[in-house]
């Protein structure tokens, strides 16, 4: 029955309140895992592939690229909005928990972006207005804070053209981390796997309380 109650205004700042929460917990850790690595001289692996090298640099995909941030902002907040009051405390502890893992990795498997000694013009402009570090790189969370979200909406939208549409978006923020050379292959593949992995949670986790409830 508590899936079905309106939120009321206590619930909708609570959740807003949480949301933003959530974006600034992954600053923190972003931030603290360039810093660390920086600091401790944690050795930086290469993780590139042979397929790295076949993958061309294309600057114009830098709209697919700086779109995700606007898809994880914006539609990732909206999308987890949208779930009903339990789901939605499941969600944020999710993103939390997966937010907290990829950091750990990040840490434990400190490594270098593949960035190009000559970019467009956009992207020199990005890393050095916000002091972009390079070692947070694998997994990549630009991937797994695409996919997550886009997990989520298959519990809230029935429409196939909505689904399809969010998909193909996802596949090509996905593919632009690469061709814009913010990612390697493995960074982007381990994104993939650890969203995947924590939308299971999630859902599993859903499952249980659900049978819990009705036993």
């Amino acid at each position: 029955m508590d899936e079905m109650r309106p939120k009321t205004g206590g619930h909708r700042l609570a959740h807003l309140l949480m949301l933003l929460g959530t974006g600034l917990f992954h600053i923190a850790c972003y931030t603290l895992v360039n810093r660390v690595t920086r600091w401790a001289s944690l050795p930086i692996h290469d993780y590139s592939l042979v397929v790295d090298h076949w993958i061309p640099y294309i600057g114009w995909t830098w709209t697919f690229y700086y779109l995700g941030n606007i898809y994880v902002i914006i539609y990732g907040g909206l999308i987890v909005w949208k779930l009903p009051h339990r789901q939605f405390h499941r969600a944020v502890h999710t993103y939390l928990a997966m937010i907290l893992a990829g950091a750990l990795f990040e840490l434990l498997c400190a490594s270098a972006s593949p960035w190009p000694s000559q970019m467009v013009s956009i992207q020199q402009h990005v890393h050095e207005a916000m002091s972009l570090d390079l070692y947070a790189c694998l997994p990549s969370m630009h991937v797994a804070l695409t996919i997550f979200p886009t997990c989520l909406s298959f519990s809230v939208f029935r429409s196939r053209l909505i689904r399809t549409i969010l998909v193909i978006l996802t596949v090509l923020i996905t593919i632009s981390t690469l061709t814009f050379k913010e990612h390697v292959f493995l960074d982007a593949v381990t994104g993939i796997l650890l969203a995947l992995v924590f939308y299971a949670v999630w859902r599993s986790d859903g499952r249980r309380k659900q049978t819990i409830v009705e036993g």
